[in-house]
Protein backbone atom coordinates (compact mmCIF):
# COMPACT_ATOMS: atom_id res chain seq x y z
CA UNK A 1 0.00 0.00 0.00
CA UNK A 2 2.03 2.50 -1.22
CA UNK A 3 2.70 6.35 1.03
CA UNK A 4 0.64 4.12 3.97
CA UNK A 5 0.99 4.21 7.66
CA UNK A 6 1.62 1.49 10.15
CA UNK A 7 0.36 0.64 13.40
CA UNK A 8 1.97 -2.37 15.50
CA UNK A 9 -0.60 -3.60 17.54
CA UNK A 10 1.47 -6.38 18.59
CA UNK A 11 1.74 -5.42 22.73
CA UNK A 12 -1.99 -4.81 22.06
CA UNK A 13 -2.15 -8.34 21.34
CA UNK A 14 -0.12 -9.62 24.41
CA UNK A 15 -2.61 -7.26 26.63
CA UNK A 16 -5.81 -8.41 25.12
CA UNK A 17 -8.33 -10.88 26.38
CA UNK A 18 -7.97 -14.60 26.75
CA UNK A 19 -11.09 -16.13 26.62
CA UNK A 20 -12.55 -20.06 27.19
CA UNK A 21 -15.21 -21.28 24.30
CA UNK A 22 -17.93 -20.79 26.57
CA UNK A 23 -17.23 -16.82 26.46
CA UNK A 24 -15.52 -16.68 29.69
CA UNK A 25 -12.49 -14.18 29.74
CA UNK A 26 -9.63 -14.82 32.54
CA UNK A 27 -8.72 -11.38 34.16
CA UNK A 28 -6.34 -8.95 32.28
CA UNK A 29 -3.11 -10.08 34.45
CA UNK A 30 -3.65 -13.85 33.49
CA UNK A 31 -4.67 -13.18 30.17
CA UNK A 32 -0.81 -10.98 29.80
CA UNK A 33 0.41 -14.06 31.45
CA UNK A 34 -0.81 -16.53 28.80
CA UNK A 35 0.15 -14.60 26.02
CA UNK A 36 3.66 -14.82 27.21
CA UNK A 37 6.87 -17.21 25.92
CA UNK A 38 9.72 -16.50 27.53
CA UNK A 39 11.30 -18.96 24.79
CA UNK A 40 10.20 -16.28 22.58
CA UNK A 41 9.91 -12.70 24.28
CA UNK A 42 9.57 -10.79 20.56
CA UNK A 43 6.13 -12.98 19.71
CA UNK A 44 2.47 -13.43 21.86
CA UNK A 45 1.87 -17.11 22.28
CA UNK A 46 -1.83 -17.68 21.08
CA UNK A 47 -2.98 -20.01 23.93
CA UNK A 48 -4.52 -23.40 22.87
CA UNK A 49 -7.88 -24.09 22.75
CA UNK A 50 -8.75 -20.66 23.61
CA UNK A 51 -9.78 -17.51 22.04
CA UNK A 52 -7.51 -14.32 21.78
CA UNK A 53 -9.08 -12.02 21.08
CA UNK A 54 -8.85 -8.17 20.13
CA UNK A 55 -11.16 -5.62 19.44
CA UNK A 56 -10.09 -2.79 16.46
CA UNK A 57 -11.68 0.39 14.97
CA UNK A 58 -10.76 -0.32 11.50
CA UNK A 59 -9.57 3.29 9.02
CA UNK A 60 -10.46 3.33 5.58
CA UNK A 61 -8.16 1.60 3.14
CA UNK A 62 -6.77 -0.44 5.41
CA UNK A 63 -5.23 -4.12 5.82
CA UNK A 64 -3.38 -6.60 8.55
CA UNK A 65 0.03 -8.13 8.41
CA UNK A 66 0.56 -11.04 10.36
CA UNK A 67 3.29 -12.99 10.44
CA UNK A 68 2.56 -16.79 12.43
CA UNK A 69 5.08 -19.34 13.61
CA UNK A 70 3.25 -22.69 14.40
CA UNK A 71 3.63 -26.58 15.64
CA UNK A 72 1.22 -28.84 15.48
CA UNK A 73 -1.67 -26.33 15.88
CA UNK A 74 -4.45 -25.28 13.05
CA UNK A 75 -4.62 -21.74 13.72
CA UNK A 76 -7.17 -19.15 12.34
CA UNK A 77 -8.01 -15.58 12.64
CA UNK A 78 -11.62 -14.56 12.72
CA UNK A 79 -13.28 -11.06 12.51
CA UNK A 80 -16.85 -9.90 13.66
CA UNK A 81 -18.94 -6.90 14.11
CA UNK A 82 -21.89 -6.66 16.04
CA UNK A 83 -24.66 -7.75 14.15
CA UNK A 84 -22.95 -10.23 11.45
CA UNK A 85 -22.20 -13.61 11.42
CA UNK A 86 -18.15 -14.00 12.62
CA UNK A 87 -15.99 -14.35 9.40
CA UNK A 88 -12.88 -16.48 9.14
CA UNK A 89 -10.33 -14.01 7.89
CA UNK A 90 -7.48 -17.06 7.45
CA UNK A 91 -7.01 -20.54 8.53
CA UNK A 92 -3.08 -21.06 8.40
CA UNK A 93 -1.89 -24.70 7.11
CA UNK A 94 0.24 -26.69 9.61
CA UNK A 95 3.54 -25.61 8.37
CA UNK A 96 6.53 -28.12 9.71
CA UNK A 97 7.45 -25.93 13.19
CA UNK A 98 9.62 -22.75 12.43
CA UNK A 99 7.92 -21.58 9.69
CA UNK A 100 6.49 -18.09 9.21
CA UNK A 101 3.76 -17.86 6.44
CA UNK A 102 3.31 -14.28 5.94
CA UNK A 103 -0.81 -13.09 5.69
CA UNK A 104 -2.37 -10.48 4.50
CA UNK A 105 -5.69 -9.59 5.26
CA UNK A 106 -8.13 -6.94 3.53
CA UNK A 107 -10.39 -5.17 6.00
CA UNK A 108 -11.92 -3.11 3.37
CA UNK A 109 -15.34 -4.60 3.98
CA UNK A 110 -15.09 -3.46 8.06
CA UNK A 111 -13.84 0.30 7.19
CA UNK A 112 -14.58 2.71 9.63
CA UNK A 113 -16.35 0.14 11.92
CA UNK A 114 -15.90 -1.80 15.44
CA UNK A 115 -15.10 -5.21 14.93
CA UNK A 116 -13.26 -8.27 17.11
CA UNK A 117 -10.52 -9.85 15.46
CA UNK A 118 -10.30 -13.36 17.65
CA UNK A 119 -7.09 -15.73 17.17
CA UNK A 120 -7.71 -19.55 17.80
CA UNK A 121 -4.95 -22.44 17.70
CA UNK A 122 -6.57 -26.11 18.21
CA UNK A 123 -3.96 -28.67 18.00
CA UNK A 124 -4.15 -31.05 14.99
CA UNK A 125 -3.43 -34.21 16.95
CA UNK A 126 -3.30 -35.60 20.55
CA UNK A 127 0.56 -36.65 20.05
CA UNK A 128 3.26 -36.24 22.16
CA UNK A 129 4.96 -33.51 19.52
CA UNK A 130 4.88 -29.82 20.32
CA UNK A 131 1.54 -27.93 20.29
CA UNK A 132 2.61 -24.42 20.06
CA UNK A 133 1.21 -21.03 18.02
CA UNK A 134 3.17 -17.35 18.22
CA UNK A 135 2.48 -14.39 16.77
CA UNK A 136 5.71 -12.68 14.97
CA UNK A 137 4.07 -9.89 14.01
CA UNK A 138 0.51 -7.97 13.87
CA UNK A 139 0.66 -4.72 12.06
CA UNK A 140 -2.37 -2.14 10.89
CA UNK A 141 -1.25 -0.98 7.59
CA UNK A 142 -4.18 2.20 6.24
CA UNK A 143 -3.98 5.38 3.99
CA UNK A 144 -1.43 8.04 5.26
CA UNK A 145 -2.83 10.14 6.91
CA UNK A 146 -4.09 13.04 5.55
CA UNK A 147 -1.51 16.52 5.86
CA UNK A 148 -2.39 18.75 9.47
CA UNK A 149 -5.79 20.71 8.65
CA UNK A 150 -5.10 24.52 7.38
CA UNK A 151 -7.49 26.78 8.56
CA UNK A 152 -5.96 29.91 7.56
CA UNK A 153 -3.29 32.14 9.53
CA UNK A 154 -3.50 31.35 13.08
CA UNK A 155 -1.26 33.77 14.69
CA UNK A 156 -0.58 37.70 14.88
CA UNK A 157 2.46 38.33 12.26
CA UNK A 158 5.09 40.03 14.52
CA UNK A 159 3.89 39.37 17.79
CA UNK A 160 2.31 36.81 20.38
CA UNK A 161 -1.32 36.30 20.18
CA UNK A 162 -3.11 37.49 23.52
CA UNK A 163 -5.28 34.29 24.75
CA UNK A 164 -9.08 34.92 26.34
CA UNK A 165 -10.01 31.67 27.48
CA UNK A 166 -13.87 32.11 29.24
CA UNK A 167 -15.69 29.64 30.35
CA UNK A 168 -18.89 29.46 32.03
CA UNK A 169 -19.97 27.05 34.63
CA UNK A 170 -22.79 24.41 33.76
CA UNK A 171 -24.15 25.26 30.39
CA UNK A 172 -25.17 22.34 28.01
CA UNK A 173 -24.73 22.83 24.56
CA UNK A 174 -28.20 21.70 23.78
CA UNK A 175 -29.18 24.93 25.47
CA UNK A 176 -26.99 27.22 23.47
CA UNK A 177 -27.95 28.68 20.17
CA UNK A 178 -25.68 27.86 17.71
CA UNK A 179 -25.81 24.00 18.04
CA UNK A 180 -29.39 24.31 17.08
CA UNK A 181 -31.48 25.32 20.64
CA UNK A 182 -34.48 27.51 19.53
CA UNK A 183 -34.61 29.91 22.82
CA UNK A 184 -32.72 32.89 22.50
CA UNK A 185 -30.15 32.36 25.27
CA UNK A 186 -27.08 32.78 23.18
CA UNK A 187 -27.53 35.72 20.64
CA UNK A 188 -23.70 37.12 21.50
CA UNK A 189 -22.14 33.82 21.68
CA UNK A 190 -23.92 32.95 18.47
CA UNK A 191 -22.65 35.71 16.90
CA UNK A 192 -19.03 35.16 17.72
CA UNK A 193 -19.77 31.82 16.38
CA UNK A 194 -19.77 33.60 12.79
CA UNK A 195 -16.35 34.34 13.21
CA UNK A 196 -14.93 31.14 15.03
CA UNK A 197 -14.55 27.71 14.51
CA UNK A 198 -17.49 25.61 16.04
CA UNK A 199 -17.12 22.22 17.59
CA UNK A 200 -20.36 20.65 17.18
CA UNK A 201 -19.48 17.09 19.00
CA UNK A 202 -16.95 18.68 22.57
CA UNK A 203 -17.03 16.39 25.92
CA UNK A 204 -16.04 17.64 28.59
CA UNK A 205 -13.67 15.22 31.22
CA UNK A 206 -16.23 15.52 33.79
CA UNK A 207 -19.58 16.45 34.88
CA UNK A 208 -18.63 18.48 38.27
CA UNK A 209 -16.28 21.80 37.87
CA UNK A 210 -13.36 20.76 39.83
CA UNK A 211 -11.97 17.49 37.65
CA UNK A 212 -13.53 19.41 34.42
CA UNK A 213 -11.46 22.63 35.17
CA UNK A 214 -8.68 20.86 35.96
CA UNK A 215 -8.11 19.13 32.67
CA UNK A 216 -8.63 22.09 30.60
CA UNK A 217 -6.41 23.78 32.34
CA UNK A 218 -3.81 21.30 31.87
CA UNK A 219 -4.57 18.93 29.54
CA UNK A 220 -4.74 16.04 31.49
CA UNK A 221 -7.53 13.76 31.90
CA UNK A 222 -8.59 13.55 35.95
CA UNK A 223 -6.92 10.32 36.22
CA UNK A 224 -3.78 12.12 35.02
CA UNK A 225 -4.21 15.55 36.47
CA UNK A 226 -4.55 14.01 40.32
CA UNK A 227 -8.00 16.27 40.96
CA UNK A 228 -9.99 12.93 41.02
CA UNK A 229 -12.53 13.84 43.79
CA UNK A 230 -13.56 15.98 46.38
CA UNK A 231 -10.50 17.25 48.53
CA UNK A 232 -8.02 16.63 46.02
CA UNK A 233 -6.02 19.07 44.01
CA UNK A 234 -3.64 19.05 40.62
CA UNK A 235 -0.63 17.07 41.22
CA UNK A 236 2.31 19.53 41.84
CA UNK A 237 4.21 18.05 39.16
CA UNK A 238 1.84 19.39 36.20
CA UNK A 239 2.17 22.06 34.89
CA UNK A 240 -0.82 24.28 34.17
CA UNK A 241 -1.82 26.42 30.63
CA UNK A 242 -0.74 29.94 32.74
CA UNK A 243 2.65 28.09 33.99
CA UNK A 244 3.41 27.14 30.42
CA UNK A 245 1.98 30.65 28.78
CA UNK A 246 4.28 32.70 31.43
CA UNK A 247 7.88 30.80 30.67
CA UNK A 248 6.93 31.93 27.08
CA UNK A 249 6.14 35.48 27.82
CA UNK A 250 2.61 36.13 28.90
CA UNK A 251 1.42 38.04 31.59
CA UNK A 252 -1.95 36.35 32.91
CA UNK A 253 -4.33 36.92 35.40
CA UNK A 254 -7.82 34.99 36.47
CA UNK A 255 -10.90 35.96 37.78
CA UNK A 256 -12.72 33.19 39.03
CA UNK A 257 -16.20 32.89 40.86
CA UNK A 258 -16.35 28.91 42.21
CA UNK A 259 -14.24 27.64 44.93
CA UNK A 260 -13.44 24.56 43.07
CA UNK A 261 -10.95 26.57 40.84
CA UNK A 262 -9.47 28.23 43.51
CA UNK A 263 -5.75 28.27 44.26
CA UNK A 264 -6.76 25.41 47.10
CA UNK A 265 -7.33 23.16 44.10
CA UNK A 266 -3.80 24.00 42.12
CA UNK A 267 -5.96 26.36 39.87
CA UNK A 268 -3.74 29.64 40.29
CA UNK A 269 -0.25 28.01 39.33
CA UNK A 270 1.85 30.11 36.96
CA UNK A 271 -1.22 32.99 36.85
CA UNK A 272 0.49 36.61 37.93
CA UNK A 273 -2.85 37.75 38.97
CA UNK A 274 -5.52 35.43 40.66
CA UNK A 275 -8.71 36.80 41.38
CA UNK A 276 -11.07 34.09 43.48
CA UNK A 277 -14.78 35.50 44.50
CA UNK A 278 -15.78 32.66 47.11
CA UNK A 279 -19.51 31.74 47.38
CA UNK A 280 -22.07 33.52 49.67
CA UNK A 281 -24.71 30.70 50.65
CA UNK A 282 -25.87 33.02 53.38
CA UNK A 283 -25.52 36.40 52.23
CA UNK A 284 -26.04 36.75 48.79
CA UNK A 285 -28.68 35.54 46.77
CA UNK A 286 -27.08 34.05 44.11
CA UNK A 287 -24.60 32.41 45.95
CA UNK A 288 -22.25 32.80 43.33
CA UNK A 289 -20.60 36.63 41.89
CA UNK A 290 -22.80 37.23 39.39
CA UNK A 291 -21.61 37.72 35.49
CA UNK A 292 -22.74 41.32 36.31
CA UNK A 293 -20.28 42.31 38.81
CA UNK A 294 -17.35 39.88 37.71
CA UNK A 295 -17.61 41.68 34.29
CA UNK A 296 -16.20 45.06 35.91
CA UNK A 297 -13.73 43.81 37.74
CA UNK A 298 -12.25 41.82 34.78
CA UNK A 299 -12.82 44.82 32.44
CA UNK A 300 -10.76 47.12 35.56
CA UNK A 301 -7.66 44.50 34.67
CA UNK A 302 -8.22 44.87 30.84
CA UNK A 303 -8.21 48.45 30.93
CA UNK A 304 -5.13 49.53 33.57
CA UNK A 305 -2.90 46.33 33.88
CA UNK A 306 -3.05 43.90 30.42
CA UNK A 307 0.34 44.07 28.52
CA UNK A 308 0.64 42.07 25.75
CA UNK A 309 0.70 39.06 25.19
CA UNK A 310 -1.54 38.74 27.49
CA UNK A 311 -3.46 35.34 28.96
CA UNK A 312 -6.83 36.01 30.63
CA UNK A 313 -8.62 33.34 32.46
CA UNK A 314 -12.47 33.98 33.31
CA UNK A 315 -14.83 31.53 35.10
CA UNK A 316 -18.38 32.61 35.41
CA UNK A 317 -20.96 30.69 37.38
CA UNK A 318 -24.46 31.94 36.54
CA UNK A 319 -26.23 29.13 35.41
CA UNK A 320 -24.58 27.01 38.55
CA UNK A 321 -28.23 26.33 41.05
CA UNK A 322 -29.85 28.37 42.68
CA UNK A 323 -31.00 29.56 39.01
CA UNK A 324 -31.58 33.66 40.14
CA UNK A 325 -31.66 35.64 36.76
CA UNK A 326 -32.76 39.16 36.97
CA UNK A 327 -36.03 39.87 35.58
CA UNK A 328 -34.45 41.25 32.20
CA UNK A 329 -32.98 38.26 31.56
CA UNK A 330 -35.62 35.79 32.40
CA UNK A 331 -38.34 37.80 30.19
CA UNK A 332 -37.81 36.30 26.96
CA UNK A 333 -38.34 32.57 28.75
CA UNK A 334 -41.13 33.44 31.18
CA UNK A 335 -43.66 36.38 31.78
CA UNK A 336 -44.04 35.35 35.17
CA UNK A 337 -42.51 37.43 38.44
CA UNK A 338 -39.64 35.31 39.51
CA UNK A 339 -41.17 35.96 43.08
CA UNK A 340 -44.22 34.60 41.56
CA UNK A 341 -46.18 31.17 43.51
CA UNK A 342 -45.81 29.12 40.56
CA UNK A 343 -42.22 29.90 40.49
CA UNK A 344 -41.30 29.82 44.05
CA UNK A 345 -43.38 26.37 44.06
CA UNK A 346 -40.99 25.14 41.64
CA UNK A 347 -37.76 25.74 42.97
CA UNK A 348 -38.78 24.80 46.58
CA UNK A 349 -39.74 21.19 44.96
CA UNK A 350 -36.43 21.00 43.20
CA UNK A 351 -34.24 22.68 46.40
CA UNK A 352 -33.12 19.09 48.10
CA UNK A 353 -32.04 17.52 44.75
CA UNK A 354 -29.18 19.96 44.60
CA UNK A 355 -25.90 20.14 46.25
CA UNK A 356 -25.59 20.63 49.82
CA UNK A 357 -29.36 19.65 50.38
CA UNK A 358 -31.32 16.03 51.62
CA UNK A 359 -31.67 14.18 48.33
CA UNK A 360 -28.58 15.00 46.01
CA UNK A 361 -27.85 12.52 44.06
CA UNK A 362 -31.56 10.73 44.41
CA UNK A 363 -31.87 9.19 40.80
CA UNK A 364 -35.89 9.43 40.94
CA UNK A 365 -36.31 13.29 41.42
CA UNK A 366 -39.41 12.98 39.39
CA UNK A 367 -40.45 16.66 39.50
CA UNK A 368 -43.79 17.29 37.29
CA UNK A 369 -42.94 18.76 33.75
CA UNK A 370 -44.93 22.42 34.92
CA UNK A 371 -42.23 22.42 37.31
CA UNK A 372 -39.22 21.38 35.25
CA UNK A 373 -40.50 23.77 32.59
CA UNK A 374 -40.06 26.73 35.57
CA UNK A 375 -36.75 25.35 36.25
CA UNK A 376 -35.48 25.27 32.90
CA UNK A 377 -36.62 28.60 31.94
CA UNK A 378 -34.95 30.45 35.21
CA UNK A 379 -31.79 28.30 34.01
CA UNK A 380 -32.16 29.62 30.15
CA UNK A 381 -32.53 33.14 31.89
CA UNK A 382 -29.34 32.84 33.88
CA UNK A 383 -27.30 31.38 30.49
CA UNK A 384 -28.60 34.75 28.99
CA UNK A 385 -27.19 36.70 31.69
CA UNK A 386 -23.80 34.86 31.08
CA UNK A 387 -23.92 35.41 27.51
CA UNK A 388 -24.63 38.87 27.79
CA UNK A 389 -20.88 39.43 29.38
CA UNK A 390 -19.34 37.22 27.49
CA UNK A 391 -20.67 40.22 24.59
CA UNK A 392 -19.71 42.97 26.79
CA UNK A 393 -16.34 41.49 27.45
CA UNK A 394 -15.94 41.14 23.65
CA UNK A 395 -16.90 44.77 23.15
CA UNK A 396 -13.96 45.58 25.31
CA UNK A 397 -11.52 43.90 23.48
CA UNK A 398 -12.77 45.38 19.84
CA UNK A 399 -12.98 48.77 21.08
CA UNK A 400 -9.45 48.33 22.07
CA UNK A 401 -7.85 47.07 18.95
CA UNK A 402 -7.49 43.66 21.18
CA UNK A 403 -10.07 41.61 19.97
CA UNK A 404 -8.23 40.35 16.15
CA UNK A 405 -4.88 39.87 17.38
CA UNK A 406 -6.51 37.49 20.24
CA UNK A 407 -7.37 33.72 20.51
CA UNK A 408 -10.71 33.26 21.90
CA UNK A 409 -11.92 30.15 23.75
CA UNK A 410 -15.44 30.04 25.16
CA UNK A 411 -17.08 26.87 27.01
CA UNK A 412 -18.37 24.99 29.69
CA UNK A 413 -16.67 22.84 32.42
CA UNK A 414 -20.16 20.27 32.27
CA UNK A 415 -24.01 20.83 31.61
CA UNK A 416 -27.18 20.10 33.79
CA UNK A 417 -29.77 17.67 34.35
CA UNK A 418 -33.47 17.95 34.19
CA UNK A 419 -34.45 14.39 34.84
CA UNK A 420 -33.03 13.18 31.34
CA UNK A 421 -32.14 10.07 33.08
CA UNK A 422 -33.96 10.66 36.12
CA UNK A 423 -31.96 13.43 38.71
CA UNK A 424 -31.45 16.96 38.60
CA UNK A 425 -28.04 19.03 39.12
CA UNK A 426 -24.57 17.43 37.44
CA UNK A 427 -21.87 15.40 38.91
CA UNK A 428 -23.44 12.23 39.58
CA UNK A 429 -23.79 10.55 35.92
CA UNK A 430 -21.95 10.97 32.91
CA UNK A 431 -24.56 11.00 30.45
CA UNK A 432 -25.01 13.37 27.17
CA UNK A 433 -26.73 16.22 29.45
CA UNK A 434 -23.46 16.46 31.11
CA UNK A 435 -20.63 15.54 29.30
CA UNK A 436 -21.74 17.85 25.62
CA UNK A 437 -20.15 21.38 26.01
CA UNK A 438 -20.40 24.31 24.10
CA UNK A 439 -16.70 25.38 22.30
CA UNK A 440 -16.09 27.92 20.23
CA UNK A 441 -12.90 28.45 19.23
CA UNK A 442 -12.01 32.09 17.25
CA UNK A 443 -8.71 32.12 16.10
CA UNK A 444 -6.70 35.89 15.41
CA UNK A 445 -8.23 37.83 13.18
CA UNK A 446 -11.37 35.27 12.48
CA UNK A 447 -9.42 32.93 10.54
CA UNK A 448 -11.73 30.16 9.14
CA UNK A 449 -15.08 31.80 10.66
CA UNK A 450 -18.32 30.11 10.40
CA UNK A 451 -16.58 26.51 9.79
CA UNK A 452 -18.73 23.69 12.01
CA UNK A 453 -16.57 20.62 12.90
CA UNK A 454 -18.42 17.45 13.63
CA UNK A 455 -15.13 14.99 14.75
CA UNK A 456 -15.59 14.20 18.76
CA UNK A 457 -12.99 16.60 21.12
CA UNK A 458 -12.36 17.22 24.92
CA UNK A 459 -11.75 19.61 27.45
CA UNK A 460 -8.13 18.23 26.92
CA UNK A 461 -7.41 19.36 23.70
CA UNK A 462 -7.97 23.13 24.41
CA UNK A 463 -4.41 23.30 25.96
CA UNK A 464 -2.40 21.71 23.11
CA UNK A 465 -4.53 24.44 21.22
CA UNK A 466 -3.31 27.60 22.62
CA UNK A 467 0.23 26.60 22.72
CA UNK A 468 -0.12 25.42 18.87
CA UNK A 469 -1.40 29.32 18.14
CA UNK A 470 1.53 30.69 20.39
CA UNK A 471 4.02 29.12 18.91
CA UNK A 472 5.43 27.48 22.79
CA UNK A 473 6.45 23.97 22.76
CA UNK A 474 3.84 21.28 24.26
CA UNK A 475 4.49 19.37 27.25
CA UNK A 476 4.70 15.62 27.30
CA UNK A 477 2.57 13.59 28.09
CA UNK A 478 -0.58 15.04 27.34
CA UNK A 479 -4.10 13.69 26.79
CA UNK A 480 -5.38 15.80 24.49
CA UNK A 481 -4.00 17.29 20.64
CA UNK A 482 -4.51 20.60 18.91
CA UNK A 483 -7.82 21.34 17.99
CA UNK A 484 -6.48 22.69 14.57
CA UNK A 485 -4.47 19.02 13.61
CA UNK A 486 -6.07 16.63 11.69
CA UNK A 487 -7.23 13.51 13.56
CA UNK A 488 -5.28 10.85 11.38
CA UNK A 489 -6.26 8.01 13.47
CA UNK A 490 -9.47 6.52 14.68
CA UNK A 491 -8.81 6.65 18.37
CA UNK A 492 -8.32 10.60 17.84
CA UNK A 493 -12.08 11.20 17.46
CA UNK A 494 -12.22 9.77 21.41
CA UNK A 495 -13.06 11.36 24.54
CA UNK A 496 -12.75 10.04 27.85
CA UNK A 497 -14.38 11.31 30.92
CA UNK A 498 -14.47 10.20 34.73
CA UNK A 499 -16.54 11.09 37.54
CA UNK A 500 -15.59 10.37 41.61
CA UNK A 501 -18.13 12.43 43.77
CA UNK A 502 -19.70 11.65 46.84
CA UNK A 503 -19.97 8.32 46.47
CA UNK A 504 -20.96 7.98 42.41
CA UNK A 505 -17.61 6.58 40.34
CA UNK A 506 -17.96 5.82 36.30
CA UNK A 507 -15.93 6.81 33.42
CA UNK A 508 -16.81 6.96 29.88
CA UNK A 509 -15.57 6.74 26.18
CA UNK A 510 -17.47 8.82 23.54
CA UNK A 511 -16.13 8.15 20.06
CA UNK A 512 -18.56 9.61 17.43
CA UNK A 513 -21.54 7.87 16.60
CA UNK A 514 -21.19 5.56 19.79
CA UNK A 515 -20.23 5.92 23.28
CA UNK A 516 -19.37 3.16 26.52
CA UNK A 517 -20.09 3.62 30.61
CA UNK A 518 -18.33 2.27 32.65
CA UNK A 519 -19.99 1.55 36.69
CA UNK A 520 -17.02 2.13 38.74
CA UNK A 521 -18.81 1.65 42.20
CA UNK A 522 -18.94 -1.82 42.20
CA UNK A 523 -22.38 -2.33 43.28
CA UNK A 524 -22.84 -6.27 43.56
CA UNK A 525 -24.91 -7.59 40.57
CA UNK A 526 -25.07 -4.41 38.85
CA UNK A 527 -24.22 -5.24 34.93
CA UNK A 528 -20.81 -2.43 34.49
CA UNK A 529 -20.94 -1.29 31.24
CA UNK A 530 -23.89 0.99 29.21
CA UNK A 531 -23.68 1.27 25.71
CA UNK A 532 -25.21 3.42 23.33
CA UNK A 533 -25.72 4.11 19.91
CA UNK A 534 -25.76 8.01 19.64
CA UNK A 535 -26.79 8.43 16.01
CA UNK A 536 -29.82 6.79 16.08
CA UNK A 537 -30.46 7.55 20.12
CA UNK A 538 -29.05 11.23 20.76
CA UNK A 539 -30.48 11.43 24.33
CA UNK A 540 -28.65 8.20 25.44
CA UNK A 541 -32.09 6.10 26.61
CA UNK A 542 -31.61 2.59 25.20
CA UNK A 543 -28.34 0.56 26.58
CA UNK A 544 -27.15 -1.73 23.96
CA UNK A 545 -24.57 -3.58 26.16
CA UNK A 546 -25.93 -6.99 26.32
CA UNK A 547 -26.49 -7.35 22.37
CA UNK A 548 -23.64 -4.93 21.34
CA UNK A 549 -20.85 -7.34 22.60
CA UNK A 550 -18.39 -5.94 20.05
CA UNK A 551 -19.16 -1.74 20.92
CA UNK A 552 -18.59 -3.29 24.86
CA UNK A 553 -15.57 -5.03 24.23
CA UNK A 554 -13.85 -2.33 22.32
CA UNK A 555 -14.87 0.50 24.95
CA UNK A 556 -13.34 -1.80 27.67
CA UNK A 557 -10.11 -2.44 26.27
CA UNK A 558 -10.31 1.61 25.36
CA UNK A 559 -11.29 2.55 28.87
CA UNK A 560 -8.23 -0.08 30.20
CA UNK A 561 -6.45 2.26 27.89
CA UNK A 562 -7.00 5.34 28.54
CA UNK A 563 -7.59 5.03 32.03
CA UNK A 564 -4.36 4.46 33.33
CA UNK A 565 -4.09 6.15 37.25
CA UNK A 566 -1.23 7.96 38.10
CA UNK A 567 -0.79 9.22 41.82
CA UNK A 568 -3.88 10.92 42.77
CA UNK A 569 -2.97 14.80 43.86
CA UNK A 570 -2.28 16.18 47.37
CA UNK A 571 -5.44 16.56 49.87
CA UNK A 572 -6.97 20.09 50.64
CA UNK A 573 -6.26 21.89 53.80
CA UNK A 574 -9.15 20.23 56.24
CA UNK A 575 -10.16 23.87 57.41
CA UNK A 576 -10.24 25.12 53.88
CA UNK A 577 -12.31 21.92 52.78
CA UNK A 578 -15.44 23.51 54.93
CA UNK A 579 -15.86 25.30 52.05
CA UNK A 580 -17.23 22.63 50.10
CA UNK A 581 -19.02 21.18 52.95
CA UNK A 582 -20.84 24.44 53.06
CA UNK A 583 -21.71 23.93 49.56
CA UNK A 584 -22.68 20.40 49.84
CA UNK A 585 -19.32 18.81 47.99
CA UNK A 586 -18.42 16.70 51.07
CA UNK A 587 -21.08 14.43 52.62
CA UNK A 588 -20.15 14.00 56.69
Amino acid sequence: MQGASTTDLLSDLAAADVCTTRGACWPREVSQDLHHDPRAAAAVKIPLRQTTQIYLRVPPSSRLLVEMVTAGVRATLTAQSDGEEEQVLFRAPEPPAGTSPRVEVDLGRWAERLVRLAFRAEPVDTGPGEHWCRVRRFDLESAAAPPPAVVGPTRVPGRKPNVLLYLIDTVRADHVGCYGYGRPTTPRIDELSRSSLLFMDAVAQSSWTLSATASVLTGLTPRHHGALGEGLAIRPDVPTLATLLRAGGYHSAAFVTNFLGSADFGHARGFDTFHLYEERPGRRRTVYLPSQVLFRRVRRWVDRRAREPFFLYVHATDPHWPYRPPRRYLRPFRVDDPEQPAVRRAVDAAWPFFFGNARFGERQSALPEDELAVLRDLYDGEIRLADDFVGRLLDVLSEQGLLDRTLVIVTSDHGEEFQEHGGLAHGQTLYGEVLHVPLVVRLPGGAGGGAQIDVTVQHVDILPTVLDVAEIPAPQPLDGMSLLVTRAAPSDGEAYSFLSLMGAASEAVTGGDWKIVRNLSGREGTWPFEAYDRARDHGEHRDLSRKATVLVGYGRQRLDALGTESPPGPAVDPQRLERLRALGYVQD
